[in-house]
């Protein structure tokens, strides 16, 4: 009888274990799941210039975020392939994929997000860093005071670091910027070592 007893025990046991085992396992994947991007990969893009105007085809925009445990949300991609847009040289893009003599890029015009997509020649391309110093947007490395002309009056604080600016012009190793920071639109004069051309590259595209 104490034989049979101490089997039931056993079996009950290894079955306790075995639901504890299957439990935790159900909750890892579904926890994998919940930060996944379905059917999206994350990359280390390019980021080059345009030098000259080019047209902008087979457009689409990636509407995506970055959650607090830096896992990438998406939705699906909206096409909006009979529309065409014009970038303009010293526009900043990252480079997504080349085929031939195409490239699909993101553009990264004032950081708006949802980043546009599209393709474009990839002859009107540059990743040459001096190239990418040249364009029409950058990072500030600090807030800086910023001016009413090149060695001129101050007229206020930039952003904080890593702010992004627009590019308007270039002279005598000054740059005139342009920039929104807390509702407030700014615009001036500031050293064009203030300014960062390191942009961030990484970004999603569809798994392959």
């Amino acid at each position: 009888m104490k034989k049979w007893i101490c089997l039931i025990m056993t079996l009950a046991m290894v079955l306790m274990l075995s639901a504890c085992a299957q439990s935790g396992k159900e909750e890892n994947v579904s926890g994998a799941e919940e930060t996944q991007v379905a059917g999206y990969q994350i990359v280390d893009a390019k980021t080059a210039v345009v030098l000259s105007d080019a047209k902008l085809t087979d457009i689409y925009t990636l509407i995506y975020e970055v959650d607090e445990q830096g896992q990438y949300q998406s939705q699906n991609p909206v096409y909006d392939p009979e529309t065409e847009k014009t970038l303009a040289a010293g526009d900043i893009v990252r480079i997504l994929q080349q085929v031939d003599e195409k490239c699909v890029v993101e553009v990264l015009k004032d950081y708006s997000i949802p980043f546009v997509r599209g393709t474009v020649d990839a002859a009107v391309l540059s990743t040459d860093p001096a190239q990418i110093a040249l364009g029409n947007m950058g990072i500030l490395r600090a807030e800086t005071s910023y001016y009413d002309s090149v060695n001129g009056t101050v007229l206020g604080q930039t952003g904080p670091s890593d702010s992004v600016v627009e590019i308007l012009e270039r002279s005598e190793q000054w740059c005139r910027f342009r920039a929104s920071t807390g509702g407030e639109d700014l615009e001036g004069w500031i050293p064009e070592d203030s300014v960062s051309y390191d942009f961030d590259t990484e970004t999603i595209i569809p798994e392959s």
